[in-house]
């Protein structure tokens, strides 16, 4: 296995304002996506940095467990099954898994949109969760509330729901990623060109936050090489597991 630096997500914890500006974008899930895999599992604690001075400002997409094959050898989509089971991380995966349908592309991106992510791409990318600190299910344990609580999200008026407290652009990418539903193939190259407007004149060589202030701002945190050593501490996981066949 490759050796990987801190993830995401407890970059995010270490954080004082535990939020992050900056994350990666989409190519890699584009990737994975074209070889006929969906990850179904996309999420912050998913997410690691290189450990390398070349690599520490590649975002790796790690833990494979749950992926599943929806193309046949030869390109042609899976049908749809009836009734699919529960995979994923409560917390990120869309309305469509809480339902119980079969997961396409579009569902990991909805889960990127949560959280925000991923491999090889020269785009920063703004994720939800990383972009304002919390979602608004975070504390909700129920799988139906936190369906609900996403559904209004998603129906509400972006003016006044917690999208607004994002930028115009993100609220497009937003909207984009989760208009598209599971049969649809994502139009990979106008997301990305959402996300270059969002990062504007940003380049990858450019310091992440927590190389910059965040490194000032924490304090009795050890920096290595170039990001936050987390403290190991308890926390209890709403990761669903249904026994149920693939």
């Amino acid at each position: 296995m490759q050796l990987l630096s801190v993830n995401v997500g407890d970059l995010k914890k270490a954080s004082p304002v535990r939020r992050l500006g900056r994350s990666t974008a989409i190519a890699g899930l584009r990737d994975v996506h074209l070889g006929g895999y969906i990850h179904r599992d996309v999420k912050p604690a998913n997410m690691c940095f290189g450990i390398s001075p070349q690599t520490r400002h590649v975002l790796v997409l790690v833990d494979f467990g749950l992926v599943r094959r929806y193309k046949n050898m030869d390109g042609t989509v899976r049908p749809l099954r009836s009734r699919a089971g529960f995979r994923g991380t409560v917390r990120y995966v869309s309305i469509r898994v809480h339902e119980r349908i079969d997961q396409g592309p579009a569902d990991d991106l909805v889960s990127l949109v949560y959280s925000g992510q991923c491999r090889y791409s020269l785009n920063n990318f703004f994720g939800l969760e990383l972009l304002v600190g919390d979602l608004p299910w975070k504390y909700i344990m129920k799988g139906d509330d936190v369906k609900r609580a996403k559904l209004e999200l998603q129906s509400g008026d972006p003016q006044t729901s917690f999208l607004a407290l994002t930028c115009d652009s993100f609220q497009e990418f937003a909207r984009a990623v989760l208009s598209l539903n599971t049969e649809e193939e994502p139009n990979y190259a106008a997301l990305q060109a959402l996300l270059t407007e969002l990062v504007g004149d940003r380049k990858m060589s450019d310091p992440y936050d927590w190389e910059t202030n965040y490194r000032e701002a924490i304090e009795g945190v050890r920096v290595y090489p170039y990001g936050f050593q987390p403290k190991c501490r308890s926390r209890r996981r709403c990761h669903a597991v249904i026994e149920e066949a693939y």
